[in-house]
This record gives C-alpha cells, structure tokens and sequence, in this order.
C-alpha cells in the first residue's frame, strides 16, 4: 500500500498541491484524472520520490519512503516519466535491459536477460529486439519503454508488493494498443501483488479500466475512491467545467458523452 498523509507541494511560492491525504492498495489499477494544471504529474512525482514534499510525509507498506535507499527502492518501485526521450542508437532490448539495472553490478544474470525476453513478449516487442531503438513510431519507442520498467519490478515470487507508476503512459498510443496495454496491467497484477498508479486524460478508459480513481483540480483533491462514485456527473463538471451525460451500451458497461 501508499498512503499520503496531508501531503502539500510548492515550488518558488506556488502552491501546486494543497494537504492532500489519500491511499492506493495493491491489486487494483488506480488512475488520476483533472484538467490540465491540477496537480496530477506532481502528485506522481511526489509518489516516486523524485521530488519531496513541502509537508506531510508517504508511506509504502506503512515504512516512510523518506527511510528507502534509492538503491532498495529502485527494485520495488518503478517510473515511467512523461519525457522518455533518448539520442543515442541503441537496440531495442539494451533499452529494456536499462530497467534491469538497479538489480545487477558488472554486467546481466542469465535471469535478468530472461526477464527482458519475457518482458518484450509480454509487450509484443520482441520481434524489434535487435532493430535501433530511435528507428521505432512514437507508439512503438512507448511499448518499448512499456517493457523496460516492467522488467525493473518483474514479478519475482516473493511476498513484496510492487510498484508501478505511470505518468501519460498511453501517449503516441492508438485506440488498440490503448486498451490492450491496460488490459496487459490486470495480467501483470495477477502475477505478483502490486500498487498501479496512473495519469490519463481520457476520462472513459478510466472509467473502464480504473478500480479507484482520484480526480484533482487546481492543487486539491476532489474526490478519490471507486470509479462509479468519483465519476459522476457533478465532480466531472466541477473539475473540467463541462456536465457530461452517463450513458450504457449494449454490454451494460458505462461511458461518459460530451
């Protein structure tokens, strides 16, 4: 589990985040959800440690992260940043195998090369192995990237919980590979126990895939808890100043209309 406990963020007298407490559990696909400048790269920033908090603290598994060499977090916690832009030609399974580096000194295991196999056919980049990374789609370099921080918290069999944070993860991405990669993070978590955490835009895959949502505007949490009772009409128009209608399809399942 994360918990965030009164958590605030300023950077030269901005205040970008306001005493925000809430928490994600394992085995459930969380996503955070705002109009642009709420506060949602923030707050994930704050969850990863790659920034601190002006005030409150975060806990992982009831341990301040404060407490966490970065080396130790790094095997547990893993980052997919909004900017994963790279210059230099490399393959596409020595940039995966960038993922396996907090778990190994001089050079890769034998089991961290397998965890990079399986971790590219799990993103169906394995056929691209060999091909230069900067020769790849926008969507492609995206699945690539997918696979790396994947192979950073790969399950392992143990009884530690993962996690996983993901800043815009479905940028560069069509509508398929949009829904199969969400659909990939339920199989993932089957697996091996995990915290997902992740910012969208697009307000119907979360409320398709999202187990929790957390809705922020302006610095401030508006609502954070199941889907169905965060997405509802009145929070979506108080946070994006637009009233959308709920509607079902065929299946029974709900989605938003503008």
């Amino acid at each position: 589990m994360i918990k965030a406990e009164n958590i605030s963020y300023s950077i030269k007298g901005k205040n970008l985040l306001h005493g925000i407490s809430l928490s994600f559990n394992p085995d459930e696909i969380s996503m955070i959800i705002g109009p642009n400048g709420a506060g949602k790269s923030t707050l994930i920033k704050l969850l990863s440690q790659q920034i601190s908090c002006t005030s409150g603290n975060i806990q992982y598994n009831n341990r301040d992260m404060k407490l966490f060499a970065k080396s130790e977090l790094a095997k547990v916690r893993a980052v997919l940043s909004q900017n994963t832009h790279m210059v230099f030609p490399l393959s596409v399974e020595e940039v995966v195998m960038m993922g396996r580096y907090p778990h190994f000194h001089d050079k890769p295991t034998r089991l961290d090369k397998e965890i990079c196999e399986q971790t590219m056919a799990f993103f169906k980049v394995d056929e691209m192995a060999k091909r230069n990374y900067l020769t790849l789609s926008g969507g492609e370099q995206q699945r690539v990237h997918f696979a790396r921080v994947t192979a950073q918290i790969w399950p392992d069999n143990t009884k530690s919980t993962k996690v996983l944070l993901l800043d815009e993860p479905l940028t560069y991405l069509d509508i398929y590979y949009q829904h199969e990669f969400l659909t990939i993070l339920k199989q993932l978590m089957q697996l091996q126990s995990m915290v997902i955490i992740g910012v969208v835009h697009d307000l119907n895959l979360a409320y398709k895939f999202a187990d929790k949502v957390t809705l922020l505007s302006k610095g401030n949490l508006l609502a954070h808890g199941n889907t169905e009772l965060v997405c509802t009409k009145e929070n979506i128009k108080k946070a994006f100043l637009i009233e959308p209608s709920i509607l079902k399809n065929e299946k029974g399942e709900r989605f938003l209309c503008f």
